[in-house]
Formats: C-alpha cells, sequence, structure tokens
C-alpha cells in the first residue's frame, strides 16, 4: 500500500511540474505540445493571403506563425486554461476582426479567419509663398494618425509622403515673423493625394 501511495504521488507531482499536462478530459484533443489554433485569412476578393504574420499571445507569452499559399496558418503551445487573443499583422493592411480572443483555452482552436482589406497611402505637398516668391526654410507640420515635420526647400515645396489612407490629419507652417494664409489645412479620412496645398506667408511688421 505505502509503495502504491509513493507512485501515485510521483504522478501527481510531474502533472503539477508539466504546464501542458491535464486530465485527458481536461485537454479535450489538446498534444503535448500544447493547444492549437488556426484559421485563413483572405482578401476581400476571397484570395489566400499568404506571408502574414500572426501571434498568439497571452500576458508576455508570444507564439508566432505566418499564413501559408492557401492564406492558413496553425500556431501550436498555448499553454492550458490561459487567456489568449490572435492577432494579424501585415502592412499596410488591416484586418477584420482585428483580433480573436479565447478565454481559458481548453482545447484547440479552428475556424478563427480573418479578412484582410488594403489600407492605401496617399501624399499631401505643396509650396510656401511670400510676395517675393516661394519661401525657403519654412517648417511644416502634420499631427493626426501620424506626426511628422519637414521645411520648405530653395523652391518653397514641402511633402508629407506614404500617409496611411483613412485617417485624419492636419497640416500647419510656421517661421518666426511670418503668418499664414490659411493657417492649416485639416483631413478627414484621407482618400486621396492632395497637390498643391500652397500657403502664403505675410512677413509681420
Amino acid at each position: 500500500m505505502r509503495k502504491a501511495v509513493f507512485v501515485l504521488t510521483l504522478a501527481l507531482g510531474a502533472a503539477a511540474c508539466d504546464p501542458f499536462a491535464a486530465d485527458p478530459g481536461d485537454s479535450a484533443g489538446c498534444s503535448s505540445e500544447g493547444c492549437a489554433v488556426s484559421g485563413y485569412i483572405e482578401t476581400e476578393a476571397g484570395r489566400p493571403h499568404r506571408e502574414v504574420k500572426v501571434t498568439l499571445r497571452s500576458g508576455s507569452h508570444r507564439l508566432f506563425g505566418e499564413t501559408d499559399k492557401d492564406g492558413r496558418y496553425e500556431i501550436i503551445g498555448a499553454v492550458l486554461w490561459r487567456d489568449y487573443c490572435v492577432t494579424p499583422k501585415k502592412g499596410p493592411w488591416e484586418f477584420d476582426p482585428p483580433e480573436h480572443c479565447i478565454k481559458a483555452i481548453d482545447r484547440d482552436h479552428s475556424g478563427l479567419d480573418f479578412v484582410a482589406a488594403h489600407v492605401d497611402s496617399f501624399d499631401i505637398s505643396g509650396q510656401v509663398f511670400d510676395m517675393h516668391g516661394p519661401l525657403r526654410d519654412v517648417a511644416v507640420f502634420l499631427t493626426g494618425h501620424a506626426t511628422k515635420n519637414t521645411r520648405t526647400n530653395s523652391q518653397g515645396f514641402y511633402a508629407f509622403r506614404s500617409l496611411r489612407g483613412r485617417e485624419d490629419y492636419r497640416v500647419f507652417p510656421s517661421k518666426p515673423s511670418y503668418t499664414f494664409e490659411p493657417t492649416e489645412r485639416r483631413y478627414t479620412y484621407l482618400d486621396s493625394t492632395f497637390d498643391d496645398e500652397d500657403y502664403l506667408a505675410t512677413e509681420s511688421e
């Protein structure tokens, strides 16, 4: 009887040390390597989307995968009973839904699918003039979804390239002893390139 108790104690101790060890009824199909999550990612046109980076995370615990030529991903290694979220990432794409989350994972999960929509990028550019012509060395700032700044060149030209579409932005110039008309320009849900976004500078007296 004492020997049987000793063997049982060893078995329980081994299970406590193994994060993937669980009663077969609890694991519900998870392998000794951990639970698996899988799914497909396709474009809005229904085509498989390959080479999308997929992250499975739980707190600081991270596991990574990537879609194959069929748009399929699979990540193995989720620890039983932890909460996990699956998030795809590939620029410049956004995904619907942005993530799938699982509470207290206790089995393999398939069918965690995403649809990818391409997010276009656009430019905003123009010139700054005063009464004498192009005005150089004017600081031009962009705020909103992104924060950037640049300076006009010898032709008074400025440009902000490859701005993410479907976002809001604000652009305004600045130079000591000058005022500008308009003082700023706002771009709501940027969905096209804007050229010739010019400003007229007036030197203060």
